[in-house]
């Protein structure tokens, strides 16, 4: 069975060299190697590591089943074919309380590789938010091409590309 987040990860390898040459050692052979695996090959090699860290990585909560026959959500790759296009949005972390400056999370997902960067901000003032996005732009493996959000007021006059 060919897993989907190993396409996706197979999707981004040949974008990754710059990005891993800043942040780690790897030699020709490991290169060539990125370079030709296929998405079976990976699913393969991870086998071990699957199994032994499980397949909930984040948390034990279930989705429950209401949401997911009353909304309808979209679930393909708006037929992008190259990493870079992503999905942004804040979250608030001020639990029942909307008074005050909250800790927000600024989370930016690469619609074809599913490749997440966050950032915390506190507030969510628009420099805040430009900075974090700024950093993040930074952080990606690939050249960030284009920005989808859902337009709130504190994304409202970015311009990061």
């Amino acid at each position: 069975k060919r897993w989907p987040h190993y396409t996706r990860l197979k999707a981004l390898l040949p974008h990754w060299p710059p990005w891993v040459r800043d942040r780690f050692r790897i030699g020709s052979p490991v290169k060539q190697q990125l370079q030709t695996i296929s998405a079976r090959q990976i699913d393969r090699r991870l086998k071990a590591m699957k199994a032994r860290i499980g397949h909930r990585i984040y948390g034990r909560t279930k989705p429950g089943t209401l949401l997911k026959h009353q909304i309808p959500i979209k679930i393909d790759n708006w037929d992008v074919k190259h990493p870079g296009r992503t999905e942004i949005d804040t979250v608030s972390h001020s639990g029942n309380n909307a008074e005050g400056v909250s800790a927000y999370t600024v989370n930016q997902t690469d619609i074809l590789t599913q490749w997440v960067e966050n950032r915390a901000v506190l507030g969510k003032g628009e420099e805040r938010i430009v900075n974090a996005l700024d950093e993040m732009k930074d952080a990606l493996p690939f050249v960030l091409q284009g920005l989808d959000s859902d337009n709130g007021s504190e994304l409202a006059s970015c311009d990061i590309l």
